[in-house]
C-alpha cells in the first residue's frame, strides 16, 4: 500500500509552487479548509507515494503570560520572572493541519529556511505528530526540507537531501520571543503608569515600548530631521529629441571621426519630410552638479544617437547614468 506524505509550507503560495514543481503541474487542488491542499502521485525515497501539500500562515502559536500576570495591577518587575504559555493564533489552521496529518506516514516541513521558519517547524510538529502514523520502528518520521529558491531545481534538490529539524534554532526563537514579551510588556506598563501619575491628560492612553519599535521610531525621527535640514541645490537633466534622419546623419559623422556639432534639441528636431520624430530620454531623474553634467553630456548624447539610429528601443545601459522611462525636459537647471 502506498504511503501518504504530508508536506507543510509556510504560506499558501509556496505550497502551490512546491506541489506544481513536484507533480509537473499535474496536482489536484482541494479547497474549503483553512488553506488549500494539493494532491498528486510521486515517488518518495524510491517508492511510489501519495502526496498532500498544504501550508500554515506564519506562526501557529503566540506567546503570552500566564493568566495571573495578565492584570496591570501586578508590579511590572514581576513580569521578568513570570511564567509564559503558548496560545493558538489560528484555531482554523491548527484544526486543518491536524486533519490533513491524520493517517499520514511521514511529514516533510517546507518552512522558510531561517530561525523563524525552524520555530514554526516545531509548532507544526506539535500539532501533527500526535496523529501521524508510527513507522515499523514505532517512531513518527519527520523531515526538514532546506531550499534556497522557489524553483523546480531547488525543490527537487531539497527533496533529495532531507534533514532533521534543528531544535536549537527553534529554541533561540523561543528565547527571543520571551525577551520581547517580557521587556515590552514590563516597560509599557511601567511607562504608562508613570506617565498617568504625572500627566493626567494622558487619560487611558498607553505609552508603548518594544525592543523593535523603539529603534524603528529612531530611524523615522532621524530621517525626518534630515528632511528638515535639507538645502536645495540646482541640478541639470538631459532630454534629447531626434528624427531618424538626424540621428543617422550624426552617427555617420561620429563613425567617420568627424566632430558632431549642432546637436538637435526639442525645438529644432521637428519632423522632416513626414518623418516621425522620436524622443529618447537619457536621464535617470537624478540630481547632478554642473561639473557632472558637463562630464556626462558627450557620452550620453552619443549613446542616444545610436539608440535612435537603430530605430528600436535600446536596452543597453547609457554611460554613467541609465535611461529613464519618464519624459525629461530639455536641458534646464532646476532647484527642486
Amino acid at each position: 500500500m502506498q504511503e501518504t506524505i504530508l508536506c507543510v509550507a509556510e504560506k499558501p503560495s509556496l505550497a502551490a509552487a512546491i506541489a506544481n514543481f513536484l507533480s509537473d503541474g499535474q496536482c489536484a487542488t482541494r479547497k474549503g479548509g483553512a488553506t488549500d491542499v494539493h494532491e498528486f502521485q510521486h515517488r518518495f525515497q524510491g517508492a511510489p507515494a501519495r502526496f498532500r501539500v498544504t501550508s500554515v500562515k506564519g506562526h501557529v502559536f503566540n506567546l503570552d503570560f500566564e493568566q495571573q500576570y495578565q492584570s496591570w495591577d501586578r508590579p511590572p518587575k514581576e513580569l521578568f520572572a513570570a511564567g509564559t504559555v503558548k496560545i493558538p493564533s489560528s484555531g482554523a489552521v491548527i484544526s486543518h493541519i491536524r486533519q490533513e496529518a491524520t493517517g499520514c506516514a511521514q511529514l516533510v516541513l517546507f518552512l522558510d529556511c531561517d530561525r523563524e521558519g525552524e520555530n514554526i517547524c516545531f509548532e507544526v510538529m506539535h500539532i501533527a505528530l500526535p496523529v501521524l502514523r508510527r513507522s515499523g520502528g514505532g517512531r513518527r518520521i519527520v523531515h526538514r526540507a532546506f531550499f534556497s529558491a522557489v524553483s523546480a531545481a531547488s525543490i527537487a534538490a531539497a527533496m533529495g537531501s532531507l534533514q532533521e529539524p534543528n531544535e536549537d534554532e527553534a529554541s533561540a526563537v523561543d528565547a527571543r520571543q520571551e525577551l520581547d514579551l517580557k521587556v515590552g510588556v514590563a516597560f509599557t506598563r511601567f511607562l504608562t503608569q508613570h506617565a498617568n501619575d504625572h500627566f493626567k491628560r494622558l487619560g487611558a492612553n498607553t505609552v508603548s515600548y518594544g525592543p523593535c519599535q523603539t529603534p524603528t521610531l529612531g530611524f523615522v525621527v532621524r530621517r525626518h530631521l534630515e528632511n528638515l535640514s535639507f538645502e536645495p541645490e540646482p541640478y541639470w537633466s538631459i532630454g534629447l529629441s531626434l528624427s531618424p534622419r538626424q540621428a543617422a546623419g550624426c552617427c555617420a559623422a561620429a563613425a567617420a571621426g568627424e566632430e558632431v556639432s549642432n546637436m538637435p534639441t526639442p525645438a529644432t528636431a521637428a519632423r522632416e519630410d513626414g518623418e516621425e520624430e522620436r524622443r529618447v530620454d537619457i536621464t535617470d531623474g537624478g540630481a547632478y552638479t554642473q561639473a557632472e553634467f558637463v562630464e556626462f553630456y558627450g557620452g550620453l548624447v552619443e549613446w542616444s544617437l545610436a539608440a535612435v539610429a537603430r530605430d528600436t528601443p535600446s536596452t543597453t545601459a547609457a554611460p554613467a547614468v541609465a535611461p529613464s522611462t519618464t519624459a525629461a525636459p530639455a536641458v534646464a537647471p532646476s532647484t527642486t
